[in-house]
């Protein structure tokens, strides 16, 4: 742990370290909150494309040149709503096509929780399940197939 503090002191802002912290922090210490806290930090610093996984090294290289980002370039090429969140549920990445079904501008979601799109009672117990799935790694409600009712935008 130390040796992750002291490197972090001497480059806070390097989304590679910030990454690796959340890994330990997830993988090792099993504390999703803090986890999700480094993977929030990466990912302002420029590290989501790598921490998403979201492309291979060949896209990444042609993406660079047309100075398009990697993981708004693969998700937001998807014809379906995707959000992807962390372990505690914050939205890290939404597509267009998100944007577009649930009436927000882009950026409007992005470190707000996901139960805010689900009607009660799922938005109350949503944090409950994503727990007890970290906890025990046993999915009852999650990592299922499932059709759901999402709320849209109040617009007006």
């Amino acid at each position: 742990i130390w040796v992750y503090q002291r490197v972090l002191e001497r480059y806070p802002n390097n989304g590679r370290i910030l990454r690796a912290w959340g890994k330990f922090q997830e993988w090792v210490l099993h504390n999703p909150a803090k986890a999700a806290r480094a993977y929030n930090e990466a990912v302002k610093q420029g590290m989501g494309d790598n921490l998403l996984n979201l492309t291979s090294a060949n896209d990444q290289s042609e993406l660079a040149e047309s100075g398009a980002t990697i993981s708004d370039q693969k998700v937001d090429d998807k014809t379906d709503g995707v959000i992807i969140i962390d372990a505690t549920g914050s939205m890290l990445l939404i597509n267009k096509a998100a944007y577009r079904m649930f009436g927000y501008a882009k950026g409007e979601l992005e470190g707000k929780n996901v139960s805010m799109m689900m009607p009660q009672p799922f938005s109350s117990r949503h944090n409950a399940y994503m727990n007890n799935y970290l906890v025990t790694g046993a999915p009852k409600i999650l990592n299922t197939h499932r059709h759901v009712v999402a709320l849209r935008k109040v617009s007006g």
